[in-house]
């Protein structure tokens, strides 16, 4: 679980450090009204490599701890790493970058420069899915 949390965080990261680099473009490409919002993890339902997020309004069941990250316009991006007492850290500010209409950068400069890119499987209004790209 640690392990999809750190990969998640490092994929946010990496697109959010490509829309420092590249200074902003967000606005390249329209992204749907349901991208925006806050997703949490919702790690019981991945799968095959994707990755579910769902609304805070979800009936999530019982977890030990939960990443989110809120997605705002123009690149802004606030993450919430899990915190060591399984509850949600203080909000980490990163950017997001879209490099097509599918995929996403992630950067988060706090976090040691984590940065990853993400395919955007689904955008839904109660569900975001996601499949993070290889280096």
């Amino acid at each position: 679980m640690k392990t999809l949390g750190f990969f998640t965080l490092l994929l946010l990261s990496a697109l959010l450090l490509t829309a420092n680099r590249c200074g902003g473009g967000a606005e390249d490409y329209a992204m749907p009204d349901s991208f925006y919002g806050s997703w949490i993890h919702s790690h019981e339902e991945d799968y095959s490599g994707y990755q579910v997020y769902r609304h805070p309004s979800f009936n999530f069941p019982p977890s030990r701890g939960r990443e989110r990250f809120d997605i705002r316009p123009k690149g802004v991006l606030l993450y919430y790493a899990i915190a060591p007492t399984d509850g949600q850290a203080d909000p980490e500010e990163g950017r997001w970058l879209p490099l097509n209409q599918r995929t996403i950068e992630v950067s988060l400069p706090k976090s040691r420069g984590y940065q990853f890119s993400a395919e955007l499987i689904e955008i839904a209004n109660d569900r975001l899915v996601i499949r993070k790209l290889p280096e």
